[in-house]
């Protein structure tokens, strides 16, 4: 089975995965580490190099060979943005499952707290909170149309947020 996690920043995609792939046995693919690797350096300098189509771009091409070329397990780690293109929404139908981790703008921000500055700007604004609730706005039903499960990570650990994504999607049964 190939299950991706999508939601924005601060939402624990990177961490779950790799709880998820640990528990599961799976091989985990985390797209920006595919992307900076590829591209020998990191997003924040892709961005700021080419701006976000350059990496938007870059995004697809690594969705696009991710799903066609596994077709094992897999737990693929996607980037926050990954929804905001329609083909991109068209390659995520082709995985198996996809995992919403949704949560309120200030719980997110409280999470990326000491990491903001590693990461690119998504918005004009300046201020962190202001620009996770434009982010929100823009992204919440993107997120919800190409999710097969939404978690609420609100007061949960990564390893309650993966606990929770084992039970819904009925892996446990699998595991034995």
């Amino acid at each position: 089975m190939r299950l991706a996690l999508i939601g924005p920043r601060g939402s624990g995609k990177t961490t779950v995965a790799r709880l998820l792939a640990r528990r599961l046995k799976y091989p985990v693919a985390s797209m920006d580490k595919m992307i900076e690797s590829e591209a020998g350096r990191s997003v924040d300098a892709i961005v700021k190099a080419g701006g976000w189509k350059d990496f938007r771009d870059k995004e697809t091409q690594c969705l696009r060979r991710i799903v066609n070329d596994n077709t094992g397990d897999l737990i693929i780690d996607c980037g926050g943005g990954v929804i905001e293109s329609a083909v991109n929404r068209e390659y995520l139908k082709q995985i198996d499952r996809v995992v919403f981790l949704s949560g309120q703008a200030d719980e997110l921000v409280k999470r990326l707290r000491g990491e903001m500055d590693d990461r690119p700007q998504l918005t004009q604004s300046a201020d962190e909170l202001e620009e996770m609730k434009q982010v929100l706005a823009a992204r919440l039903t993107l997120y919800r149309q190409a999710a097969d499960l939404e978690v609420d990570v609100a007061n949960l650990s990564p390893d309650d947020i993966a606990t929770r994504i084992i039970q819904s999607l009925n892996f446990a049964k699998r595991m034995k």
